[in-house]
């Protein structure tokens, strides 16, 4: 089966240039908010040791706004890039297409958030307990464990952050490329591109050297049927960490002319 083209994998590097850059600045505010969320926890159980079990403090809810503006924010600039690259559009119809993404990138973060950030909060939630139980179980007091949660989940969020903002930073700008693929007049067809280094997935590894399929066809991913990289659908294992990206071109006739949707 054919590798990516020379002109394919230029793409698919600028692509990920711009995914690599929005990545690195949400990282940031992703971290940011995983402390927010623990604070109320840390002061109410400074304020009276009988808090130490209100773990109910621990809230998702500094999570929502960044992971909201992640969707939106990076997902359009990527579908704007990959829409271009493909399909240059006049200045007014790209602003036109752009409002069009960024209404679609809501409605896909709504969709999403709900039980993304219950799941990150189950998973805050079970860390401090653990710290906690630890704690009691040493005898240390509760401002001794205060510190101990302070001075753990500084490693322990930088490495979360890192990894919540690569997963759903793949989700979103896979999302709205296929989203800016769909807008289009023609009809196209995708690629699998895989980041191609010794910490990609054997499965992902191998669809290096897979064929183009339709637009609204299935990706076979280790077993796994998968719309794109970062399909929310996916198991988890197939999901978090990828750094997998979708590409696409224009279907073409005999005589080499994009084929329009309606033909």
């Amino acid at each position: 089966m054919p590798k990516p083209t020379p002109k394919e994998l230029a793409l698919a590097n600028q692509l990920d240039a711009l995914q690599r850059r929005y990545e690195r600045r949400y990282e940031k505010q992703i971290y940011t908010a995983l402390k927010k969320q623990l604070q109320p926890y840390l002061d109410a159980i400074k304020q009276a040791p009988g808090n130490i079990n209100q773990f109910d403090l621990i809230s998702p809810a500094p999570l929502a706004d960044v992971l909201e503006n992640l969707y939106v924010t990076a997902g359009v600039a990527y579908a704007d890039a990959m829409y271009s690259a493909i399909q240059p559009p006049s200045k007014a119809t790209k602003e036109q297409l752009r409002a069009g993404w960024r209404d679609f990138m809501r409605r896909f973060a709504v969709t999403n958030l709900t039980g993304l950030l219950l799941d990150i909060n189950r998973t805050s939630v079970a860390i401090i307990e653990r710290i906690v139980t630890a704690g009691l179980q040493e005898g240390l007091g509760i401002l001794e464990i205060a510190r101990s949660i302070e001075e753990r989940v500084t490693k322990i969020f930088t490495d979360r952050s890192k990894l919540i903002a690569r997963t759903e930073m793949v989700k979103a700008t896979n999302t709205a490329a296929m989203q800016s693929a769909s807008t289009s007049d023609f009809m196209y067809e995708k690629k699998w591109v895989p980041a191609s280094d010794q910490r990609t997935r054997p499965d992902h590894l191998a669809m290096l050297n897979s064929d183009w399929i339709p637009f609204d066809a299935k990706f076979s991913v280790g077993g796994v049927e998968m719309d794109r990289p970062g399909d929310a659908s996916a198991p988890a294992s197939q999901v978090c960490n990828c750094r997998c990206k979708a590409v696409f071109r224009l279907m073409r006739d005999v005589d080499g002319l994009p084929i329009r949707k309606w033909l």
